[in-house]
Protein backbone atom coordinates (compact mmCIF):
# COMPACT_ATOMS: atom_id res chain seq x y z
CA UNK A 1 0.00 0.00 0.00
CA UNK A 2 1.16 3.52 -0.81
CA UNK A 3 1.08 6.24 1.87
CA UNK A 4 -1.55 8.94 1.23
CA UNK A 5 1.07 11.62 0.55
CA UNK A 6 2.55 9.45 -2.21
CA UNK A 7 -0.63 8.36 -3.97
CA UNK A 8 -0.64 9.88 -7.44
CA UNK A 9 -3.70 11.74 -8.66
CA UNK A 10 -4.91 11.13 -12.20
CA UNK A 11 -6.64 14.09 -13.79
CA UNK A 12 -8.54 13.95 -17.06
CA UNK A 13 -9.32 17.41 -18.39
CA UNK A 14 -12.28 18.48 -20.50
CA UNK A 15 -9.91 18.65 -23.49
CA UNK A 16 -8.82 15.01 -22.96
CA UNK A 17 -5.41 15.63 -21.37
CA UNK A 18 -4.38 12.99 -18.86
CA UNK A 19 -2.06 14.16 -16.08
CA UNK A 20 -0.60 12.03 -13.30
CA UNK A 21 1.27 13.53 -10.35
CA UNK A 22 1.49 14.01 -6.61
CA UNK A 23 -0.97 16.44 -5.06
CA UNK A 24 0.76 19.64 -3.92
CA UNK A 25 -2.28 21.86 -3.45
CA UNK A 26 -6.04 21.47 -3.61
CA UNK A 27 -8.66 24.22 -3.39
CA UNK A 28 -12.15 24.93 -4.65
CA UNK A 29 -10.69 26.71 -7.69
CA UNK A 30 -7.70 24.53 -8.67
CA UNK A 31 -5.40 21.64 -7.96
CA UNK A 32 -1.62 21.60 -8.31
CA UNK A 33 0.21 18.39 -9.17
CA UNK A 34 3.94 17.70 -8.91
CA UNK A 35 4.77 15.85 -12.09
CA UNK A 36 7.65 13.49 -12.83
CA UNK A 37 10.74 15.63 -13.27
CA UNK A 38 9.60 18.07 -10.57
CA UNK A 39 7.49 20.38 -12.74
CA UNK A 40 4.28 21.60 -11.13
CA UNK A 41 1.07 21.62 -13.15
CA UNK A 42 -1.81 23.93 -12.16
CA UNK A 43 -5.23 22.68 -13.27
CA UNK A 44 -8.31 24.88 -12.81
CA UNK A 45 -11.22 22.92 -11.32
CA UNK A 46 -13.46 24.07 -14.16
CA UNK A 47 -11.19 22.21 -16.62
CA UNK A 48 -11.31 18.89 -14.74
CA UNK A 49 -13.56 16.19 -16.16
CA UNK A 50 -12.36 13.42 -13.83
CA UNK A 51 -10.05 13.24 -10.79
CA UNK A 52 -9.06 9.92 -9.23
CA UNK A 53 -6.50 8.61 -6.76
CA UNK A 54 -4.23 5.94 -8.24
CA UNK A 55 -3.34 2.85 -6.23
CA UNK A 56 -0.15 2.45 -8.30
CA UNK A 57 3.15 4.05 -7.38
CA UNK A 58 4.80 6.43 -9.82
CA UNK A 59 8.10 4.67 -9.06
CA UNK A 60 8.98 1.95 -11.58
CA UNK A 61 8.87 -1.61 -10.21
CA UNK A 62 12.25 -2.78 -8.88
CA UNK A 63 14.01 0.58 -9.24
CA UNK A 64 15.32 0.36 -5.67
CA UNK A 65 17.50 -2.60 -6.70
CA UNK A 66 19.30 -0.43 -9.25
CA UNK A 67 20.04 2.51 -6.90
CA UNK A 68 22.73 3.06 -4.30
CA UNK A 69 21.64 3.91 -0.73
CA UNK A 70 22.57 7.58 -1.37
CA UNK A 71 20.53 7.65 -4.58
CA UNK A 72 17.51 6.26 -2.70
CA UNK A 73 17.92 8.91 0.03
CA UNK A 74 18.15 11.60 -2.67
CA UNK A 75 15.03 10.24 -4.37
CA UNK A 76 12.97 10.38 -1.18
CA UNK A 77 14.21 13.90 -0.47
CA UNK A 78 13.17 14.93 -3.98
CA UNK A 79 9.71 13.34 -3.65
CA UNK A 80 8.92 15.09 -0.38
CA UNK A 81 10.01 18.61 -1.31
CA UNK A 82 8.35 21.29 -3.43
CA UNK A 83 11.74 22.21 -4.95
CA UNK A 84 15.03 20.39 -5.53
CA UNK A 85 16.76 19.43 -2.26
CA UNK A 86 19.67 21.72 -3.16
CA UNK A 87 17.35 24.77 -3.09
CA UNK A 88 17.62 26.48 0.33
CA UNK A 89 13.93 27.50 0.01
CA UNK A 90 12.73 23.91 -0.45
CA UNK A 91 9.86 22.98 1.86
CA UNK A 92 8.05 19.76 2.60
CA UNK A 93 4.99 19.12 0.45
CA UNK A 94 1.83 19.46 2.62
CA UNK A 95 0.95 16.09 4.13
CA UNK A 96 4.53 14.83 4.10
CA UNK A 97 5.66 13.69 7.56
CA UNK A 98 8.62 15.65 8.89
CA UNK A 99 11.83 13.64 8.94
CA UNK A 100 13.24 12.61 12.29
CA UNK A 101 16.95 12.59 13.11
Amino acid sequence: MIGAAYQPRVVITDSGRVLTGLLVEESDSRIVLKMQGGKQEVIPREDIDELTVSQLSMMPEGVEKQLTPQEIADLFAFLTLDRPPSDPNAQLIPGTPASRP
